[in-house]
């Protein structure tokens, strides 16, 4: 039974069609490309149809070569209209197949009508003609082969045209040409076919590399917007948790200073003794808990502010032996009750442009955490010294049990803390080395810390010499 010509064509491009979306995107890649390299062509081949019909008229009569010369105007017309609409309609991959065969039919028209030319000017057993020929339909198979290359199926079809019109019209030469020419015409098409398929292979490979990284791409910028987009998340609510600790921390501040300074008020028996004698403890470790809550609330603050940037810092002259002496001063009953002894080498004529305020809280910590977290008998020491480089080290050193590699990232973070702090009495919040990071950064210093388990910390700030008064060496 015959099929209608409507089924035959969906036939045809059922069969032309990609079997999947990969190769589907390739195809349109590879139409979109022959169009491009074959825009020049709807100049030139009208203007060689033109000079070629003048050619022709030697052979042809002149109203048959006009009449193959208006066809070739209109079907170079169609073609330029079939691929300018590809070119509009953005084509998607499933409609890959019903492209391919639409490109397929006008190209393939183009190539029969210019091949059939030579039936215009067929002069058997005619040497000049059958040169003539041959050489216009093997140069118009090297063209055809190098634009259509990319599109496997066209190029492939081109020397299916054009080797037939070859062979039969060298078979009319008289002598041995007439069997080995069309040999030679045969070679000449199978190397045509693999210089096709080498044209297709190449140029399918760059234009798959091109969607590779075109993919490619388009992940990263889709993986940088969500990354940009989580960063902005992240600063948000950072600045959110900032913002509320520093709230709360004030909203909370408020009635500590009450229960501090009223339970202060019963302790010094402002208004009589406390009765019956018992509540005196009570009243005490409600005034001593009430120091720690206020204690905790102004490092939050502290923590706060330094992340949100609104720490504000003075650059005055700081002698740092003044620092070291107030910050000693803070923790000497609490090295005492720990068996700990304070040491602080620090020259008296170290000066630098600083904060004092946050210099002495850096102090204050560090030395409250070696004192905590050295046995009795060791000791923790204030220390100033200069680097090679001019750079000033400004630290405290303890004899402590010291941090291992594991939780040293650990107990830089907020609230974090190594695994074996937190089963020492009184341990702290965990807010002491981000605060001193933070201050000695603020200040535009680089922050460092050395531990060895069982041997002790060191922790320091580095001061470039540019913020040093007095520049000397210190021994």
């Amino acid at each position: 039974m015959v099929r209608s010509p409507v089924k035959l064509w969906h036939g045809f491009r059922d069969f032309l069609a990609p079997r999947n979306i990969a190769e589907a995107r390739l195809r349109i890649e590879q139409l979109r490309f022959v169009g491009e390299t074959g825009r020049p062509a709807l100049v030139v081949i009208p203007i060689m149809a033109t000079f070629l019909t003048a050619s022709n008229m030697v052979w042809a009569a002149p109203s048959h070569a006009l009449a193959w010369l208006s066809a070739v105007y209109f079907v170079m017309a169609a073609n330029a209209a079939v691929f300018n609409r590809f070119r509009e309609s953005d084509p998607q991959p499933e409609q890959a197949g019903q492209w391919t065969l639409a490109c397929t039919a006008s190209i393939l028209t183009v190539n029969i009508l210019w091949a059939c030319m030579v039936l215009l000017v067929w002069s058997p057993h005619d040497v000049g003609n059958t040169g003539y020929v041959i050489s216009f339909l093997c140069a118009s198979l090297a063209a055809a082969v190098a634009i259509y290359g990319p599109v496997l199926p066209i190029s492939l079809l081109c020397p299916v045209i054009y080797i037939p019109f070859m062979i039969v019209h060298a078979t009319t030469v008289a002598g041995v040409l007439s069997w080995l020419a069309p040999a030679n015409l045969a070679g000449y098409g199978l190397i045509m076919c693999g210089l096709a398929w080498s044209i297709h292979r190449s140029a399918t490979n760059g234009i798959r590399l091109r969607l590779q990284n075109e993919t490619m791409a388009k992940d990263l910028a889709k993986a940088n917007e969500i990354s940009e987009r989580a960063r902005r998340q992240a600063e948000e609510a950072n600045l959110a948790k900032s913002a509320f600790l520093a709230s709360m921390s004030h909203d909370l501040r408020t009635p500590l200073n009450a229960i501090m300074g009223f339970s202060d008020l019963m302790l010094q028996g402002t208004f009589g003794p406390i009765a019956p004698a018992k509540y005196v403890n009570y009243v005490r470790d409600i005034h001593q808990s009430g120091e720690h809550l206020l204690t905790l609330i102004n490092d939050i603050l502290d923590v706060s502010k330094i992340e949100a940037g609104k720490r504000e810092l003075e650059h005055v002259e700081v002698s740092l032996r003044s620092v070291a002496e107030e910050a000693l001063h803070f923790v000497e009953m609490q090295a005492q009750k720990s068996g700990v002894r304070l040491d602080m080498h620090v020259p008296a004529q170290v000066v630098m442009y600083s904060d004092e305020r946050a210099l002495t809280q850096i102090l204050t910590n560090l030395l409250s955490n070696a004192v905590k977290f050295t046995k009795p008998g060791g000791s923790a020491t204030v220390f100033a010294r200069y680097q090679p480089d001019g750079n000033l080290m400004f630290g405290v050193e303890d004899t402590g049990i010291g941090i291992s590699s594991d939780d040293m990232s650990k107990v830089l973070e907020p609230f974090g803390q190594a695994n074996h702090y937190t089963s020492i009495e009184g341990h702290g919040t965990g807010l002491g080395l981000p605060i001193v990071k933070g201050l000695i950064e603020a200040m535009g210093g680089t922050f460092g810390i050395e531990s060895t388990p069982n041997v002790g910390t060191r922790v320091w700030g580095e001061f470039p010499p540019s913020q040093m008064v007095l520049s000397r060496a210190i021994a």
